[in-house]
């Protein structure tokens, strides 16, 4: 009896054992990603790209050990209640696509060194050369601002500037106008409206007051779709002025509400020519394939680049935040789906700007 006993109790102990390691096998713990973007309100459209374009570089290199969770936020406090309850979680690797404001809340209200965050979109330059938990992917306003200065200068020397900017995003806009006024060599004037109560016959008064050769229109992307009405006006008034859009209006939004008011105007991008760019061809191609529609944000392709970038750590051994952070900051250069990028010692990202101009609805770059 005790020998039976025995034997029931090893059997009972091997399968215990047995069970427990097939499950943890199939319970691989993985590498969770938490993912904080507008998904369902004022900047959907944005959003809801970030989460196709991870989605799909999983599809593309099914790399199962990565484990996304997204949550949708439209707001700064819905920010800091995202990342407080992934965080809460146990998720340390964060991509977030929101502005300026919202990193701010995560910067005065969360200790986030433990932490390593892919920044999407906030370009304030207040974030700027700091050793923080951040990876800025999108350059900050200084570099995008002296891209812009540059090809003024270069294209149109001895002209009139008129730079009307989005007081209601002053988080972007005053830093961006610091550095283009400091760095635009010909005449430079400002005009000053709030974007999100945007007054047509007013803007048109003002607008009166001007006569520039060139416009450059300083507002994110929340507001294409204003944008686009303020390039029919612009126009309007001044036929044979040059206008510039700011490189957060490269969408298809501000294209269909500007209509034919934006045939001629010339956009910055970090987009090269898809057509001499085999790597985005092939990219957009595999995203018409799994979402019949081709990508309309730029600014989602960065999401893509962010998880290339862990693949590239995970892939070199490196899987904590600090593992990470160091990997990056060390390798220094990294080649993505939208060109070559570098990294400084604050993980602040330098990246080429493009330039194209609108012909027939469609971008014809430069050479």
């Amino acid at each position: 009896m005790q020998t039976k006993r025995t034997i029931y109790f090893i059997i009972l102990v091997f399968s215990c054992l047995m069970f427990s390691l097939i499950t943890s096998c199939s319970r691989s713990p993985g590498i969770s990603i938490g993912l904080i973007t507008d998904l369902d309100k004022s900047a959907s459209q944005v959003g809801f790209e970030i989460y196709q374009n991870i989605q799909l570089f999983l599809k593309k290199t099914n790399h199962s050990q990565f484990k996304v969770v997204a949550l949708s936020a439209a707001t700064s406090d819905e920010v800091l209640i995202n990342f407080e309850e992934m965080y809460d979680q146990g998720i340390r690797i964060f991509i977030i696509g929101m502005t300026s404001t919202a990193m701010k809340k995560i910067i005065a209200e969360k200790d986030t060194r433990d932490c390593i965050i892919f920044n999407l979109f906030s370009t304030s330059d207040k974030y700027s050369g700091i050793d923080d938990s951040f990876i800025r992917m999108a350059p900050d306003t200084y570099q995008e601002s002296l891209a812009v200065s540059e090809y003024i200068n270069s294209h149109f020397p001895l002209n009139k500037t008129l730079i009307v900017y989005d007081t209601g995003n002053s988080a972007y806009t005053l830093s961006a106008l610091k550095t283009l006024t400091n760095q635009i060599n010909n005449k430079c004037s400002i005009l000053g409206m709030d974007a999100g109560s945007f007054n047509e016959k007013l803007y048109r008064t003002e607008l009166k007051k001007y006569r520039p050769n060139i416009v450059y229109l300083l507002i994110g992307g929340n507001h294409n779709n204003i944008a686009g009405i303020i390039t029919r006006h612009t126009m309007e008034e001044y036929p044979e002025c040059c206008l510039i859009i700011s490189p957060w209006l490269n969408t298809s939004a501000y294209i269909e509400n500007s209509a034919q008011s934006s045939e001629g105007v010339i956009v910055p991008t970090l987009i090269p020519p898809q057509g001499k760019d085999s790597l985005v061809t092939a990219h957009n191609e595999a995203f018409s394939q799994y979402y019949h529609s081709s990508p309309k944000v730029v600014y989602s392709y960065l999401a893509y680049e962010s998880m290339e970038i862990l693949k590239n750590c995970v892939q070199n051994g490196k899987h904590t935040p600090a593992q990470i952070k160091d990997y990056i900051l060390q390798t220094h250069s990294f080649s993505t789906l939208i060109g070559p990028l570098s990294f400084d010692k604050y993980g602040d990202v330098s990246r080429k700007y493009y330039f194209y101009t609108i012909k027939n609805g469609h971008p014809d770059y430069e050479e």
